[in-house]
């Protein structure tokens, strides 16, 4: 790989705009939309005309990189992808400059300040002030300007005979001391899990995504962060973990827990964020609903799965979650102590630190169990007259107050339906006509029961 340096007007490189291709695995926003505000896009273009807007874009030249692979290998695929689509270049670095030039060098007002002038020297006339304002287009400013601006050069750094895994590490020395988000950065790794994530990324943002974040939002990554995070929950679930950029960075390594928990998430994730999209009343978006609120329903919805619990109408449950999810929002009941001693709300749980999450879980299943879901045959569990259901084992553990009445251990709530640990067991037993009822039932540790049962056994009834 190697970069070749080329200066164009920034009129040139705004006709560039139809050649050069965005890929979102390494960069941030689109060609019409980018990170920058409109005020710093206004800045930038106001710094144009007088020579202060030095900073480079970085180009990928398609053709020379499709020249250094070797015909139908990954790379090859990859450049050949984007000249099939009409590009000649790919967007590395400087997609806010890239942007802002578009726009403005497009004739779309960008409502310059009016109060915005710059002094320009005039051969034979020397310094003059003019307005930048005129309307806020390239078209309505004065010819002098017009002229300063087209003096201007802009430097384009080419990138030649890469290949996309040279691209990717490219982008991350390029940015490593620039304020790009930890997700940004991610987002250009070439793992398994960084592909998973962008996958369902970009293809819920604009539907999921709109309802809980900003346009600004989106553009940086957040909601692949969210992705990130259902991620890291699923795979965690037994022992969770705190959902951080640590997290996060161990989860986007080769062979990681989560790169193998991914065709396990894969199949049930599509399913889940269409609950959201195709929710016809938009509520989540009525009820000011965010990230956190996500993370709860994704908590719901994969506790039902898997314990295999039937969603029999998934609006139905949704609407119920939205509901549930507002009381709590709003109410005044303090449900968590810290680790410092304070009490809190369950709004003030907003960070998804482990214990957070473990509070978190416990009291919306506990609200799940506690509805009229399953009465109302929204929600299906196993008709098996001997099996305890995943909701008696839950009153089992209320009655219990969570713990094993066999050993005196405490029962962790994400623990109740998992069979290799904790067995729901008959007190008189089933094949003396011990009925499976809360009142006959015991949630009790898989030693004791096995212990229990042996004993059942050797009596010969």
């Amino acid at each position: 790989m190697y970069i070749e340096s080329v200066t164009k007007s920034f009129s040139e490189f705004a006709d560039m705009k139809g050649q050069i291709a965005l890929d979102r695995s390494f960069n941030v926003g689109s060609i019409e939309k980018c990170r920058w505000e409109l005020e710093q896009m206004r800045y930038y273009i106001e710094s144009i005309p007088v020579g202060m807007a030095v900073n480079c874009v970085v180009i990928i030249d398609i053709d020379s990189c499709l020249q250094y692979c070797v015909e139908g290998s990954v790379d090859w695929e990859y450049f050949m992808s984007w000249k099939n689509e009409g590009f000649s270049y790919i967007a590395l670095d400087g997609n806010n400059r890239s942007v802002s030039i578009y726009k403005y060098f497009a004739e779309e007002s960008f409502g310059l300040n009016p109060s915005s002038s710059i002094t320009i020297f005039i051969p034979g006339k020397g310094a003059q002030t003019f307005s930048l304002y005129r309307g806020g287009k390239f078209s309505q400013l004065p010819q002098a300007v017009q002229d300063a601006m087209n003096r201007q050069r802009l430097d384009v750094k080419l990138v030649k005979q890469a290949t996309r895994r040279e691209i990717s590490d490219f982008f991350i020395r390029v940015n490593s001391g620039k304020p790009l988000n930890d997700h940004e950065k991610l987002n250009a790794e070439l793992t398994k899990v960084a592909a998973f994530v962008r996958d369902f990324g970009f293809e819920y943002e604009w539907t999921f995504g709109s309802q809980i974040l900003s346009d600004n939002q989106i553009v940086r990554f957040s909601f692949h962060e969210l992705i990130a995070s259902f991620l890291s929950y699923y795979t965690h679930y037994e022992k969770p973990v705190t959902l951080n950029v640590g997290t996060f960075f161990k989860a986007y390594e080769e062979n990681s827990l989560e790169e193998k928990a991914i065709p396990a998430l894969n199949k049930i994730l599509r399913t889940f964020l269409d609950t959201v999209v195709e929710d016809t009343d938009k509520q989540f978006e009525s009820a000011g609903f965010g990230k956190f609120e996500a993370m709860d329903w994704f908590i719901v919805y994969d506790h039902c799965i898997r314990n295999s619990i039937k969603i029999k109408d998934s609006s139905k449950l949704l609407s119920w979650f939205v509901d549930i999810r507002i009381k709590l929002r709003e109410s005044k009941d303090f449900v968590y102590t810290n680790k410092q001693g304070s009490l809190k709300m369950y709004s003030e749980l907003t960070t998804d630190d482990a214990d957070k999450l473990v509070k978190r879980r416990e009291i919306l299943i506990g609200k799940l169990y506690e509805s009229e879901l399953f009465d109302d045959g929204i929600l299906v569990e196993v008709d098996d007259k001997r099996l305890f259901s995943g909701r008696q084992r839950y009153d089992l553990w209320v009655k219990q107050n969570g713990v094993c009445p066999a050993t005196g251990e405490e029962i962790p709530i994400h623990e109740i339906w998992d069979g290799s640990k904790w067995q729901a067991d008959h007190i008189v037993e089933h094949a003396d006509g011990g009925e499976t009822t809360v009142e006959n039932g015991q949630l009790i540790h898989i030693t004791a029961h096995q212990k229990k049962t042996g004993n059942y056994n050797r009596k010969g009834k």
